[in-house]
């Protein structure tokens, strides 16, 4: 295996806490904030593995046996994907198999490689959905596994609550002035359940 940090021009010491205590990570350093989506097609190219595992940073609880859990079902070849479910997530209503949204998964980079220039293009919090969208046409059959101790702490703490709703606020109006759009979600999700084993 090989473990990829991608450090988007960040004002934190990312960069310097790698360097210095994990050298055998590979570390790619942007130089210029390039978002998230443009980040992750940049990962997904410099990789030399055919599985792509995919994982936030914000993540609490993390343990080795959680990343053994969603590995094991591709490495075995049971299944094409793998798509984690927090202890926290958020399922669209009335969909409580799967977390659409999720940020960990495994996937094959080949098929990520299909759409790489879609994916860098892609603006906020299309990724995810983009990846479903690439899941559904290629018909691959997916495993929820449900992280029961690991939470996304959603940056609350970081940003402090005020700036953290705004946030929010803001990603669900993007979502909201295009209703079309939520009706569009509900039908992925239902394809996306069709190809649960």
């Amino acid at each position: 295996y090989e473990i990829i940090v991608i450090d988007d021009f960040s004002s934190d010491k990312t960069v310097e806490v790698i360097e210095k205590n994990y050298p055998f990570i590979k570390l790619i350093k942007n130089s210029r904030n390039l978002w998230k989506s443009a980040s992750v097609a940049k990962w997904i190219q410099n990789s030399n593995w055919n599985f792509i595992f995919l994982i936030d940073a914000d993540l609490i609880w993390l343990t080795k046996e959680n990343i053994k859990n969603i590995l094991r079902p591709i490495l075995w070849q049971q299944y094409d994907v793998t798509i984690s479910f927090l202890k926290n997530s958020i399922p669209l209503f009335p969909f409580k198999k799967i977390d659409y949204c999720s940020g960990q998964r495994v996937i094959s980079k080949a098929i990520l490689m299909q759409e790489i220039n879609k994916i860098k293009e892609l603006k906020s919090y299309w990724l995810e959905v983009f990846i479903n969208y690439l899941i559904i046409k290629n018909k691959l059959s997916i495993k929820v596994i449900k992280w029961k101790n690991v939470e996304n702490d959603f940056h609350h703490k970081k940003d402090g609550f005020i700036r953290w709703w705004w946030k929010n606020l803001k990603i669900w109006h993007n979502i909201l002035k295009h209703w079309n759009w939520i009706i569009w979600v509900y039908k992925m999700n239902i394809e996306l359940e069709k190809l649960l084993k």
